[in-house]
């Protein structure tokens, strides 16, 4: 038998009041003219998110596979001190996001763009290990 727990008012504004610090630690980040990392209010990082083309590094497809690197805007540094890591390359099977293979992420905009290439090397590396390419 599934017993539901019901909490109290109280719990629930604990809650909340906990969620809401946590937003407030969030930081943002929009790219500035020479794609350096600046910061930016919630609203500036929604219309720059928004903006697909203008936060992409690099794709690049791979024998069905796609490596995409993106500029994301909020940092996933989520361990130690640091500058924001806030650029990710992904490599997605079947050419489309949904199952990611591979992942690593970056502080700079050349840093992703060198990793975008660096993924781009090891997927191609790997199609040719199992055969698939010539």
């Amino acid at each position: 038998m599934n017993a539901k727990k019901v909490i109290t008012e109280a719990e629930f504004a604990a809650f909340l009041d906990r969620c809401n610090e946590a937003a407030a630690r969030v930081k943002y980040y929009k790219l500035g003219p020479d794609h350096e990392v600046v910061e930016a209010t919630r609203d500036e990082w929604t219309a720059m998110f928004m903006d697909a083309p203008g936060r992409t590094v690099a794709k690049t497809m791979v024998d069905g596979a796609l490596v995409s690197t993106v500029f994301l805007g909020l940092d996933h540094r989520f361990i130690g001190d640091g500058p924001p890591i806030v650029f990710e390359s992904m490599t997605f099977a079947n050419g489309e996001p949904g199952i990611e293979i591979d992942t690593d992420r970056y502080v700079l905009w050349s840093e992703a763009l060198a990793g975008h290439e660096a993924m781009v090397r090891r997927v191609r590396n790997k199609v040719v290990a199992f055969g698939k390419r010539k």
